[in-house]
């Protein structure tokens, strides 16, 4: 939670200093909801809600006869709801804090993202109280397409492959969403 507190202070001070100019910053950020799911050895997947918020900076932009490229850097923090085993064995509530590289046409037209996740995971098994911490760190990978409502305003969809901590596997969560950028 304390991610999310500077996050949200870091873009209020971005925005307030973006808003005075005309043109746009290299600063922008969103969030994101959808589902992801997750297979334990031996069981089917499993899937819970996701959400996420995330902010990156555009540090290259080049146009090529109208097809404009954007370079960036984000960082996301998202939060992946209780999953469960098919024996309901485990209760899994997991985070992840993820840092990649993006690749963009026409900013936000099609994006392309691959980086570096850290998946952190509370697991509690059955009805006991006992619980354990699991971390693990891995890549990260999304495919993603939007459409951009104003200069300012992107809506999109995407696909994200991320690590995922557990006790029993090292598994990755695979991810659907739906999301909102704004670039200041």
């Amino acid at each position: 939670m304390r991610i999310l507190n500077l996050l949200v202070a870091g873009l209020m001070a971005v925005s307030s200093i973006a808003a005075s100019a005309d043109e746009l910053s290299p600063a922008y950020a969103g969030v994101r909801v959808g589902t992801a799911s997750y297979g334990f050895t031996g069981t089917k997947n499993n899937s819970g809600t996701t959400t996420s918020v995330y902010a990156g900076y555009v540090f290259g932009e080049r146009n090529d006869n109208g097809i404009i490229t954007t370079k960036a850097l984000e960082v996301s923090f998202i939060t992946v709801g209780k999953l469960k085993d098919d024996a309901n064995i485990l209760d899994v509530s997991s985070s992840i804090i993820d840092l990649s590289l993006i690749q963009r046409a026409n900013f936000g037209a099609f994006n392309m993202r691959g980086g570096m996740g850290l998946a952190s995971s509370k697991l509690t098994y059955g009805t006991s109280t006992s619980s354990t911490a699991q971390q693990r760190v891995g890549i990260s990978a999304n495919l993603g397409a939007g459409y951009n409502v104003t200069k300012n305003i992107t809506v999109g969809v995407d696909a994200a492959f991320y690590p995922m901590a557990s006790a029993i596997a090292q598994t990755y969560a695979t991810n659907f969403n739906l999301g909102a950028a704004y670039r200041f």
